[in-house]
């Protein structure tokens, strides 16, 4: 079914804010200079490997990491979902339940990816007003137990979805790195210098010190 260009519009804004993400988000998340990351697009229109990935089975990208002391890349499944700055004071991560429109499950029951990067996007300047990751299967095992909080809302395209607070979200220890904390050490240490969206200031190995999730 073709997209409309509201939902087009929103698509290019998403791959927008990919490709700055590989610049100054991803190096941030995996602790690695950009050289070390390869990216693969699992989109709809690419293949019938992508439709199933990004289709049924909620993967957006594939990340490849290479680190000095393994012989192989390591390789992470990823679901990216980057919205405009305006959405950056709800700080919660959206999850699409149910399409009432269809009467079929949507994200909640078929994602598999390993993570899910969530991320408030200002184009204008270039930078993540705030970013945070989690493990998938932490996401689901926490709801599974209860012990994540979230609150069920429906939009204007007849789909029902979890709203999981950024904060409730690291209490249920599911949260993987989170930009707005990065920042924070960041600036009780005094590290925090012009351009901190660059990667700059990673040693000459590109590992860097960031607040750790057990």
């Amino acid at each position: 079914m073709a997209r409309t260009l509201y939902e087009q519009d929103n698509a290019d804004f998403s791959n927008r804010a990919h490709m700055r993400a590989r610049d100054v988000l991803y190096p941030r998340i995996f602790n690695v200079r950009r050289e070390h990351l390869q990216f693969e697009d699992t989109l709809l229109a690419q293949s019938d490997r992508a439709k199933i990935l990004d289709g049924e089975m909620g993967v957006d990208r594939i990340v490849r990491v290479t680190l000095p002391n393994l012989p192989a890349p390591l390789v992470f499944t990823v679901q990216e979902r980057f919205r405009r700055p305006e959405f950056a004071k709800y700080q919660d991560m959206t999850v699409t339940e149910w399409n009432y429109a269809s009467n079929l499950p949507s994200e909640l029951y078929k994602i598999n990816a390993g993570l899910f990067v969530y991320g408030y996007f200002d184009e204008r300047s270039g930078r993540f007003l705030d970013a945070i990751v989690i493990g998938v299967t932490e996401m689901l095992l926490a709801l599974a137990q209860g012990r994540l909080r979230y609150e069920r809302r429906r939009n204007k395209k007849q789909q029902s979805f979890l709203a999981l607070r950024f904060e409730d979200m690291e209490k249920a220890g599911i949260v993987r790195y989170w930009l707005a904390r990065e920042r924070e050490a960041a600036q009780r240490g005094g590290l925090i210098a012009q351009g901190d969206e660059s990667c700059a200031h990673l040693p000459r190995d590109g590992r860097k010190r960031s607040p750790v999730y057990a």
